[in-house]
């Protein structure tokens, strides 16, 4: 008997120790991201933002960026003369003393080199913007804007100049027609005809099913 008690009073010990003990904290994986945007006509400019999240004691990056050149064209980067015009929220280096951002044109036409550089201070840790492009649509399609490994490498470096390990989610840019609300106009007036249609046709149905029965 007092060696049932015994064990079921170190059971006991054993469960609330595990309940009070702290639990194992998942690391957040570090994502650089190209976020899925809809450009509404061709002729028009729009910016894209990389963004990295949960990133930790960041000094430096290096991006090389590739996108379909018959549907877009690269057309100029933010932040390349800092500090006047590095005023988007969420820059990664937002009041520190950083280099401007380093611009490479590896093809002119579809493949871009991005980098840049903390000089002194703290190093960034968060989620950040890392830069804002700005592109020029050419015509309707898909703009394929993607991370790339051919040309040069793609990656992050601490302060300590070692690789910050990271996953890459680029997601599609599209450049599609906007239809003008008009045009829905005869469909959606034909579809709400037939409704109706349809509704009154059933309902007299069920009257005089009703008034059959005897």
């Amino acid at each position: 008997m007092r060696k049932a008690s015994l064990l079921m009073l170190t059971s006991l010990i054993l469960i609330v120790a595990g309940m009070l003990a702290p639990t194992p904290v998942k690391a957040q994986t570090t994502t650089l991201e190209i976020p899925q945007q809809t450009v509404p006509n061709k002729g028009m400019k729009f910016n894209v933002t990389i963004w990295v999240w949960n990133v930790t004691n960041l000094w430096a990056f290096g991006l090389t960026l590739v996108w379909n050149a018959s549907v877009c064209n690269y057309t100029g980067t933010w932040g390349v003369s800092p500090p006047a015009d590095r005023i988007w929220a969420g820059d990664v280096f937002a009041g520190k003393a950083a280099s401007a951002i380093m611009i490479e044109k590896i093809n002119a036409s579809c493949i871009l080199g991005i980098g840049q550089t903390l000089l002194t201070g703290t190093p960034s840790t968060g989620t950040f913007s890392l830069v804002k492009i700005e592109f020029y649509a050419k015509d309707y399609g898909v703009a394929g804007l993607n991370f790339s490994d051919r040309q040069t490498r793609t990656g992050m470096m601490n302060s300590t100049a070692q690789d910050i390990p990271h996953v890459r989610l680029p997601y599609p840019i599209t450049v599609v027609p906007e239809f003008p609300a008009y045009l829905f106009m005869p469909l959606f007036l034909t579809a709400t005809i037939i409704a109706a249609v349809l509704a009154k046709t059933v309902w007299s149905k069920r009257l005089r099913g009703r008034f059959d029965v005897k």
